[in-house]
């Protein structure tokens, strides 16, 4: 072995910038901030990963990184989407060579002994500590106090707009608060969920951008974030990684978790996840940018004003009962992160906590399929009974498919599903009964 600072494999004293320039390809790539403005136009080179010695390079480089930061908090420091990022700045898909990231390369490579042994790409999670569901360790909650006083008041002002919807309000806007209930409902069952976190069919630019607008009712934050945090949440499902960590209880993956700040492991691994086909949608990062005035006008303004003027409500009975639908939209939500992963039989995977939940299937137009889901996250119809009353979101797909605006939806054939109800489920059947067969 040829020596050079150290005990190392030849292979590992090359200069890291050579061996780049024979194996890397050239990509032009339009960057792109979180807000959809645009920062930059230029052609990057990229790591061919299936090069071998380009497989070699990272290698080198990740073990020594891994030998450097045996201790797990140093290396969570350094690291921000995976061990080579900070120590070589590769990565798929954000691998610039800029002159800091070469010192840091070849810093890398020169200085320690390290083994060249590893011929994979280190993974993400490699720096972190393995989570194992179900998991909740002990933490402080810190309180955001604005989001306490705001989701009260929120419940509150619900509640009295229930008191109204039965008292004074008409049935003109009863039923004009329904319609967008369920605009909005689908606008994140068929919109932020199916397509886009789950990327479980594929819709072209009209039906795109109608279930923006549809989501942009729901105001359940953009949903680039939205996606961020349900990646997140499949991912880490029922451990502290999880947003809405299910093992925490009721409340706390109900609603409470949007009142304390994130847990540390949240705030870490959410880092991993890969948003590259969300920042690259334009329709997404169109609604990132003008968030605040956009989801402000068709969440609150335009639904209490239309009623006054076209129904003759009065603004307080209006605002009110725009309070309550934009209310009953977030708790249908909420009970898929809570009811859904604690009430229900589990007939595909018995040793997860997401459930079968006919209610919560109900009132969320087919999410509460949850056992189903999280076994097979890819199916648009997010339930073995795909086509049944309780699935209103896969109707409004098949329809908009029908149409020619949604396609290629992924199915999981029927064959593949019996064979893991029958491997790992609990012995009930999809409707929650014994199996009859």
């Amino acid at each position: 072995m040829a020596k050079n600072g150290g005990n190392r494999p030849a292979e590992c004293t090359e200069n890291i910038e050579d061996r780049y320039n024979r194996c890397g390809f050239l990509n032009t790539i339009e960057h792109i901030d979180i807000y959809g403005r645009m920062k930059k136009s230029y052609t990057e080179k990229r790591w061919n990963l299936s090069h071998p010695e380009c497989v070699s390079a990272i290698s080198c480089c990740s073990s020594k990184f891994k030998e450097q930061n045996n201790d797990i908090k140093v290396a969570e420091k350094l690291s921000t989407f995976s061990i080579t990022t900070k120590c070589c700045g590769l990565y798929p898909g954000n691998d610039i060579l800029s002159k800091k990231t070469k010192k840091k390369q070849q810093k890398c490579i020169n200085n320690q002994t390290m083994s060249c042994d590893e011929t994979e790409e280190s993974k993400s999670d490699d720096v972190f500590e393995k989570l194992v569901a179900p998991q909740a360790a002990p933490r402080k909650y810190e309180i955001i106090h604005s989001n306490l006083l705001t989701f009260s008041y929120g419940h509150l002002a619900a509640l009295y707009g229930t008191y109204l919807c039965v008292t004074v309000a008409s049935w003109k806007t009863l039923l004009f608060h329904f319609i967008i209930f369920v605009l909005a409902a689908i606008g994140v069952t068929a919109g932020a969920h199916r397509l886009w976190t789950h990327r479980a069919y594929k819709a072209k630019l009209p039906l795109q951008i109608i279930l923006m607008l549809m989501n942009t009712l729901a105001f359940q934050n953009t949903v680039i974030d939205w996606v961020k945090k349900h990646r997140l949440h499949h991912r880490y499902s029922d451990t502290d990684a999880d947003p809405h960590n299910a093992t925490r209880g009721f409340f706390y993956s109900h609603v409470g978790w949007l009142l304390v700040k994130r847990h540390e492991e949240v705030r870490r691994r959410e880092k991993l996840i890969d948003m590259s086909d969300i920042y690259d949608n334009p329709v997404l990062t169109f609604q990132k940018k003008y968030a605040v005035p956009f989801i402000g006008t068709l969440t609150f303004v335009l639904p209490t004003l239309i009623p006054m003027y076209f129904f003759g409500e009065t603004f307080w009975t209006a605002w009110h009962l725009t309070v309550l639908r934009y209310i009953l939209n977030l708790n249908g939500t909420f009970l898929v992160n809570s009811a859904a992963h604690m009430f229900g039989n589990k007939p595909y995977e018995e040793h997860i906590k997401p459930s079968q939940n006919l209610f919560v299937s109900f009132v969320s137009f087919g999410e509460g399929f949850h056992n189903y889901h999280h076994v097979f996250p890819w199916d648009y119809r997010t339930a073995e009974l795909g086509n049944n009353y309780l699935n209103l979101t896969t109707k409004f797909i098949d329809f908009f498919a029908w149409l020619g605006w949604a396609y290629d939806r992924k199915t999981i054939p029927d064959d593949l599903i019996r064979s893991r109800s029958k491997r790992t489920g609990d012995g009930t059947n999809s409707w929650g009964f014994s199996k009859t067969e």
